[in-house]
């Protein structure tokens, strides 16, 4: 019986030591990143052409499963308007 509750203990220290490492390492993670221009305009894409953009929202749509657990599916105009926000065209 002591043996059993001296696990249950170890197996708590385990999941606090756990719990405060990933606090602590998210901290850092989100100060050395607190100025990355990534994060706070979002990640953009080189290589998309305006005319294509039509066709991969259609391919995509096509594509889409709403037997696979997704957070949302989109719409082909969804899509586009994505398409738009992610392109990098500088």
């Amino acid at each position: 019986m002591q043996n059993c509750m001296k696990i249950m203990q170890n197996k708590g220290l385990l999941i606090l030591i756990i719990i405060v490492f990933a606090i602590v390492f998210s901290t850092i993670f989100a100060l050395i990143n607190i100025n990355n221009n990534n994060i706070i305009n979002g990640v953009k894409i080189e290589g998309i052409k305006v005319e294509d953009i039509s066709a991969m929202a259609m391919n995509a749509e096509k594509e889409a499963n709403p037997l696979y657990p997704v957070p949302k599916l989109m719409t082909a105009k969804e899509l586009e308007g994505f398409y738009y926000q992610i392109a990098d065209w500088s």
